[in-house]
């Protein structure tokens, strides 16, 4: 009996390692936490068999201690009292949410010390920028900002000092470390991600910073099941645009729903970019195909082509503002369009990879919205290989609009032949199609998907997956 206690013991322990780096990838929230918790699955979540280590960071250290502690003091409690000892002797079925109770409850005991270091490092941050002559340049929207953050670093590094938030870093505390540690006494533009999931988390990230300039890159259904509704998404992701001065200047995407609203309201100079030719800047592709794309840009009065070896029409749109912004700090076009002939793909942005049995993989991993997963679509039905197959767990926190936004994959899907492996069984309830397979987990899925490989196919990996899995399809 004692040694089903301890096993129980372990696998809590075991277990709770994997909650504490699912807290740690969704910033210890726990309305991301439990929003994520419903897309998947509670069963899923508590009894998958693979779990991943947290990073070794001095929060993480102190929730593995906290439930190190509890684990042993449970041990200890079934010696003395039999309540706990024969309880724990028939608590093995529930050990995962033994170890969900006791990681949240060090979540909670630890959080008042993560907000008095956030709110440290965000004045550390104020006293750093105060005063400075760095021109900032803010870049928001539900989809596209990392995107647009690289392209534009890419482009200005070619002819000035520039910095810029690293990775996803685009929270409040995500903003204020970048600045610190990225900011060097050579330093002149600094291009600043932000991200939000709830009203209010855009001004608490940036409402110190004097930008220049700012980017709205599109308004999708990202995050809604956390913002409750898209009239608050898209006031929330439209607010850092208010923060410009008179004299700053917002780039729009001129599809985002608020537009016109948007421009009578804000004081600055407003820009609107997009493939319509009724924006301000706009472009015509001229050539696409699975080699790279030409474009012919219109800029105010001026024209310039772009030649890159980048995927997607949405890549060449992302690449408008920043594009503009370049100009706009007198970057010539000579320069410009080099840099962008330069520009390689962003890790799990479309990128394509050499696959397994001679196959080709497109990597969109990093991409978790539906804009994107149409975008993903378009660009792979350009590419030769006949077999053509889509890999994704779904996409996560589109609330109310998760049928809706399936429906139109699918309704996509059908006008091309491609295949969709997926472990959501959404999409197995919206069509009959025998071009949607389901599978229970990504283990099936992978095994199914390998099997059929050769060189005449393609992979679009869709959305996050744990490593492993890219590293099988991949060589």
């Amino acid at each position: 009996m004692f040694t089903l206690i301890v096993f129980t013991l372990l696998w809590t322990f075991f277990k709770s390692l994997h909650l504490i780096y699912l807290f740690q990838i969704k910033e210890y929230r726990f309305d991301r936490f439990f929003s994520f918790f419903r897309e998947v699955g509670y069963g899923k979540v508590l009894y998958e068999s693979g779990y991943r280590l947290p990073a070794i960071t001095i929060r993480n250290i102190l929730l593995v201690v906290i439930n190190m502690v509890t684990v042993m003091l449970l041990l200890l409690l079934s010696l003395e009292l039999p309540e706990i000892y024969y309880g724990l002797t028939a608590g093995l079925p529930f050990a995962p949410f033994i170890a969900l109770l006791i990681t949240m409850i060090g979540v909670t005991l630890t959080t008042p010390l993560a907000w008095i270091t956030r709110e440290i490092k965000i004045q550390q941050a104020k006293t750093l920028i105060h005063d400075t002559d760095i021109t900032f340049i803010g870049i928001t929207g539900s989809y596209g900002k990392t995107s647009v953050k690289e392209y534009l670093y890419h482009i200005l590094n070619a002819d000035l000092k520039v910095a810029k938030t690293p990775k996803n870093m685009n929270s409040d505390i995500g903003v204020a470390q970048a600045l610190l540690t990225q900011i060097k006494p050579e330093t002149t533009h600094f291009v600043v991600e932000v991200g939000a999931y709830r009203s209010g988390e855009i001004m608490k990230a940036a409402h110190y910073i004097p930008l220049k300039y700012a980017v709205l890159t599109g308004l999708g259904n990202q995050h809604l099941d956390l913002y409750g509704s898209r009239e608050v998404l898209i006031t929330e992701e439209s607010s850092l645009l208010y923060q410009l001065p008179e004299s700053g200047t917002a780039y729009i995407n001129y599809e985002v729903p608020n537009r016109v609203e948007l421009e009578k309201s804000l004081k600055c100079n407003v820009v609107t970019y997009g493939l319509d030719k009724k924006a301000d800047i706009w472009l015509q592709i001229k050539h696409s195909d699975a080699e790279g794309q030409t474009a012919e840009i219109k800029l105010h009065d001026e024209s310039l082509t772009i030649k890159t070896s980048l995927l997607g029409a949405h890549t060449l749109l992302n690449l408008l503002p920043a594009i503009a912004i370049a100009r706009e700090l007198k970057l010539s076009i000579k320069t410009i369009t080099h840099a962008v002939s330069t520009l390689s793909s962003i890790p799990g942005k479309l990128k394509l990879l050499k696959g397994a049995k001679k196959s080709t993989v497109l990597d969109d991993s990093a991409n978790t919205n539906l804009n994107g997963f149409l975008a993903a679509i378009d660009t792979i039905k350009q590419f030769p290989q006949p077999h053509k197959v889509i890999i994704s767990q779904g996409i996560i926190e589109l609330g109310v609009e998760k049928r809706q936004s399936y429906a139109e994959i699918i309704a996509h899907l059908e006008k091309y032949n491609i295949e969709l492996h997926t472990t959501d069984k959404l999409f197995g309830e919206l069509t009959q199609s025998k071009r949607v397979v389901i599978y229970n987990d990504v283990k099936q899925l992978v095994n199914a998907v390998m099997f059929s490989l050769d060189k005449k196919s393609i992979v679009l990996v869709e959305g996050k997956f744990p490593p492993n899995v890219l590293q099988t399809l991949a060589i």
